[in-house]
C-alpha cells in the first residue's frame, strides 16, 4: 500500500479516531487469527506511525496555499475544479512533504491539469 493511499485514509479517518480503529483492528485480527497478531497488523500499524512522524500535512487545509491562489493562477472560478487542483497538490505533498512551501506549491500549480 502505498504511503499517499495512507494518508487519503488518515486525512478521511481523523487523526482523533486513528487509535480507536488501531485497536479495533487489533481486535478483529485476533477473533479471525485465533489469538495471533497479524503481521499485516504490525506492517500497517508500524507505516502510519512513521507517516505520522515524518509529515505534518494531512488536510488541504495544511498547505501553504489555497483556493485563492488556484483561481488566481489558473483563472478558474468553479470550486470543483479548485478542489480537484488542491486534492491533487495535496497527493503532491504527501508523497513529498518537502514540496509544501509557498514558493514551489505556486509553481506546482500552473502544471497541474484540470
Amino acid at each position: 500500500m502505498k504511503s499517499s493511499t495512507i494518508w487519503k485514509f488518515l486525512s478521511k479517518l481523523g487523526i482523533n479516531l486513528l487509535n480507536d480503529f488501531l485497536l479495533f483492528k487489533s481486535a478483529d485480527g485476533y477473533t479471525h487469527e485465533t489469538g495471533k497478531n497479524n503481521n499485516q497488523e504490525i506492517l500497517f500499524k508500524e507505516r502510519v506511525e512513521n507517516i505520522m512522524r515524518e509529515s505534518k500535512v494531512l488536510k488541504i487545509k495544511d498547505l501553504s496555499i489555497n483556493g485563492r491562489d488556484i483561481i488566481r493562477i489558473l483563472k478558474i472560478k468553479v470550486r470543483t475544479k479548485v478542489g480537484l487542483v488542491l486534492n491533487k497538490i495535496l497527493e503532491k505533498v504527501i508523497e513529498n512533504s518537502e514540496l509544501n512551501n509557498r514558493k514551489k506549491l505556486l509553481k506546482l500549480i500552473s502544471q497541474i491539469k484540470v
